[in-house]
């Protein structure tokens, strides 16, 4: 008996959801009653629970599914739902292991960086230890908890020899806060530019001009490392930063974040920009405001907006699970930073081409930075807007 398509199925349990005429073939009923999709009474049929569950999850993946088999596409939303589900479960040790290190005040940002920590390769007791040691080497460097608590993250994360590397971050955090104030995030902006530049003391003088204009530090941190080939497009933002009216917000800090975390993955924003809107428009029923997780869900390529959302509701089903974060708008944050981290190639079907996605240093310490700071830290409630809770998924 040859497979059945997921085109065939989902429109096999449409029909029966909608009550519309449909003979199926042999294979195809017997699949959908394998799955336990319908339920059969005499001259009637209609879908169960799982059923809606099964035509939920080939709807929002049929451009890309209706031709693949089954089982195939089946196969693979198991394993993902195993890896989140793995990454969550080891999260919940990071949080146990590294919660008594954190003081009270950054320990809510302690989630997401335990899910960074779980989606690295390597044994969690090494890497709980490495984390420990990077703490150990910015809590001496004065300033504010959180802004150690990213520092530190950034730190782990680099492969920075963490015995002899906070030294140029303490010393560049000294300089910058001369400029920055006390209770800037000088510290995440030094270890921003001292891990991520071949010259770091050119991208200090960069960093500096940057800020003349932006009010942004840890966006204008990111920009200072882009290539040159993209000053242009540095060049629009200043020009659109710089002509706003005295106490307008145009454009808005966003946009600009935005427009920076597209540079940062090697997107132009102009090109990019068609593509961000549909996941804007997507987005705005889980987060509020929209534009940063949509972004960072945009720049994988191959993957639609209606697609990669569903996957946040998944996950967002596994942290409430694991109970790792007490509300709405953070249950979302963990959950976007749990789909973000996933490759690209797991997501490809069969008969797709290879997925070429390559994740530069930059846009790797870019999407930290934007999950961290620009998403989950506003995502705590005492810290300003939330995100709007995460549908319910049957089952």
């Amino acid at each position: 008996m040859p497979p059945v398509a997921c085109g065939e199925l989902r429109q096999y349990l449409q029909a029966v959801r909608q009550g519309t005429p449909y003979e199926p073939t042999p294979g195809l009923s017997q699949l959908a009653n394998a799955y336990g999709a319908i339920r059969s009474g005499p001259g009637t049929v209609e879908l169960t629970p799982v059923g809606e569950r099964v035509l939920r999850e080939l709807t929002v993946r049929a451009p890309r599914a209706d031709g693949c088999a089954v089982e195939e596409v089946g196969n693979q939303i198991s394993r993902i739902l195993a890896d989140l589900d793995g990454v969550a479960k080891t999260a919940e040790y990071f949080l146990g292991e590294l919660g008594p290190l954190v003081p009270q005040d950054a320990a809510p940002l302690l989630r997401p960086t335990a899910i960074g920590l779980a989606s690295r390769r390597g044994e969690p007791e090494e890497l709980a230890e490495r984390f420990r040691a990077a703490w150990g080497g910015v809590e001496v460097i004065r300033g504010d908890n959180r802004d150690r608590l990213l520092a530190a993250e950034l730190m782990e994360a680099s492969g920075v020899d963490l015995e002899t590397g906070y030294a140029p971050v303490a010393r560049t955090a000294d300089l910058l806060r001369e400029s920055e104030g006390p209770t800037g995030p000088v510290i995440t902006v030094a270890a921003l530019l001292e891990l991520g530049a071949e010259e770091p003391a050119r991208a200090l003088d960069r960093f500096r001009t940057i800020r003349s204009w932006l009010r942004l530090p840890e966006v204008a941190a990111v920009a200072s490392l882009l290539p040159e080939s993209v000053a242009p497009e540095l060049d629009r933002i200043r020009s659109a930063v710089t002509s706003a009216a005295p106490g307008q917000s145009h454009p808005n800090p966003d946009s600009v974040r935005v427009d920076v975390l597209l540079l940062a993955h090697g997107i132009s924003p102009k090109s990019g920009r068609d593509r961000l809107a549909t996941f804007v428009e997507v987005a705005k029923s889980r987060f509020d405001p929209p534009d940063v997780p949509a972004a960072l869900l945009s720049v994988r390529p191959g993957v639609g907006p209606e697609e990669l959302l569903h996957w946040v509701d998944e996950a967002g089903q596994v942290v409430q699970r694991r109970m790792l974060a007490p509300t709405p708008s953070e249950v979302a944050a963990l959950a976007l930073g749990l789909v973000h981290r996933i490759p690209g190639e797991d997501f490809r079907l069969p008969g797709e081409p290879p997925v070429t996605e390559k994740r530069s240093r930059l846009a790797f310490f870019c999407g930290l930075i934007a999950l961290h700071a620009w998403v989950y830290r506003r995502a705590i409630p005492s810290a300003g807007a939330s995100a709007r809770p995460i549908p319910n998924v049957p089952g």
